[in-house]
C-alpha cells in the first residue's frame, strides 16, 4: 500500500468516535491527501447526514463494493417507521443523472420491479430515491445528485459466508436453506419476473 496505509472503513459509525476494530486514527494519516484517506474523508462526512427532508438518518458504514456499481451501502434509520434499521446502497461517487453508468441504472430498474413484491424469503425494496447531496464538500460535492436505494436491513451475514465459516452443511441444514431459496424462487416465477443474479453471497 502507498504511505500513509489505508483507512479503517469498518466499524466506521456516527455513534461512536471509534473506527475500524480499535484502530487509532494518525491526524497526519487523516489529513493526508492521499486518495484512500480522501475517500475515507468523504464517506465519514456523509455519517449523521438526513436524507429525504429527514426521514432517513445515516447512522453506519457498512460496506464497499469493489467491482459493484452500487459502491457503499450504510445502515440508517427510518424515522417515518419508529426510527427502524433500513440498509441504504449508494453509488461510490456522486454525480449528474447523465454521468450515472449503465450498470447502476440497471439495478435501479430491477430493484425497481422487486419493490412491488412481498414474500418472507424476499429482501424488500422501499424505495429508489434521487436528490441532492446534503454534504457539500464533503460525500459529494454542492449541486450534485445523489441516487439511493433503500432496502430492508438484514444483519445477519450470507449464505456464503456463513457456509465458509460453518463448513458443509448436514443434509438437513441445506433442505432448510433450499426449500426457503425455491420458496422465493417460485413466488418470483409466480409474479411473472426472473432473477439472474441468484448466488449464495
Amino acid at each position: 500500500w502507498p504511505s500513509p496505509p489505508p483507512p479503517p472503513h469498518l466499524g466506521m459509525s456516527v455513534e461512536a468516535e471509534t473506527v475500524g476494530e480499535g484502530v487509532d486514527v494518525d491526524n497526519e494519516a487523516l489529513n493526508s491527501d492521499n486518495v484512500y484517506w480522501v475517500d475515507y474523508r468523504k464517506d465519514r462526512a456523509f455519517l449523521g447526514s438526513e436524507l429525504r427532508e429527514g426521514r432517513f438518518k445515516i447512522m453506519k458504514f457498512i460496506h464497499a463494493s469493489e467491482v459493484s456499481s452500487v459502491g457503499l451501502v450504510w445502515e440508517a434509520k427510518d424515522m417515518m417507521r419508529g426510527g427502524a434499521r433500513v440498509a441504504i446502497k449508494t453509488p461510490k461517487n456522486p454525480s449528474s443523472p447523465h454521468d450515472w453508468p449503465s450498470n447502476w441504472l440497471k439495478e435501479i430498474k430491477g430493484l425497481m420491479t422487486f419493490s412491488k413484491l412481498s414474500h418472507p424469503n424476499i429482501m424488500k425494496v422501499y424505495g429508489v430515491y434521487n436528490e441532492l447531496c446534503p454534504t457539500p464538500g464533503g460525500f459529494g460535492k454542492q449541486g450534485q445528485h445523489l441516487p439511493y436505494i433503500v432496502l430492508e436491513h438484514c444483519p445477519c451475514t450470507d449464505l456464503f459466508s456463513f457456509l465458509e465459516a460453518r463448513g458443509a452443511f448436514q443434509m438437513r441444514l441445506a433442505r432448510h436453506y433450499m426449500c426457503q431459496l425455491m420458496s422465493g424462487i417460485e413466488y418470483i416465477h409466480d409474479m411473472s419476473t426472473s432473477h439472474r443474479d441468484i448466488k449464495p453471497d
